[in-house]
């Protein structure tokens, strides 16, 4: 997948079309880690959020920060994780961004949730509920929120309202992919 990616944003290149070129390298670098690495994806992301400060590229900084956030935290670099997942947020409500504005909310509420801080968890899942009424929300982003908000409930030391989240998430995986390995996941959820 790296390096599918890697060739589009090289044809992206060729074609002059630098912002296009941005998303299929920021798709490469949040893989990295995956292969084991963790510091190549960290650069990348970084030299994406330097070129587009530079160029003004807006829509690619709030998911650059927030795979830089997601790197730090496989590195254990706490405080740097709650910055870049904080500079997602305010870049992505900026630009009236959304989904990456819900995106980095959600995995504040599971980093303050692991830390166990539930207080700065709660307010941050609390956003979450707020949007479940949208129409931009996809079924997998409903999916990844249901599991945080399952997760933070059992924390609180309320299984059953747990259960109602895990529960929702499973229908959500039995409507839209089946088949998935998303299924085996929502099936240990509950």
């Amino acid at each position: 997948a790296v390096e599918s990616f890697e060739r589009s944003r090289d044809l992206f290149r060729e074609l002059g079309d630098e912002p296009e070129a941005g998303v299929a390298e920021i798709w490469a670098a949040q893989l990295l880690p995956d292969v084991g690495k963790l510091e190549e994806g960290r650069r990348r992301l970084a030299a994406i959020v330097a070129e587009a400060e530079k160029r003004s590229y807006r829509v690619l900084l709030p998911p650059a920060y927030y795979w830089l956030g997601i790197s730090d935290y496989g590195r254990s670099g706490l405080s740097q994780t709650r910055r870049n997942y904080k500079t997602a947020i305010r870049l992505a409500e900026e630009a009236e961004n959304d989904f990456e504005a819900e995106h980095a909310r959600e995995s504040l509420a599971l980093y303050y949730s692991d830390l166990g801080e539930l207080e700065p968890a709660l307010a941050y899942a609390s956003t979450l509920l707020s949007g479940f009424d949208s129409d931009y929300r996809s079924p997998r982003q409903v999916w990844r929120e249901q599991g945080t908000l399952a997760r933070i409930a059992l924390k609180l030391n309320l299984p059953a309202t747990s259960l109602s989240f895990a529960k929702e998430r499973l229908e959500v995986v039995k409507e839209n992919w089946p088949d998935s390995i998303l299924m085996n996941e929502s099936l240990r959820n509950v």
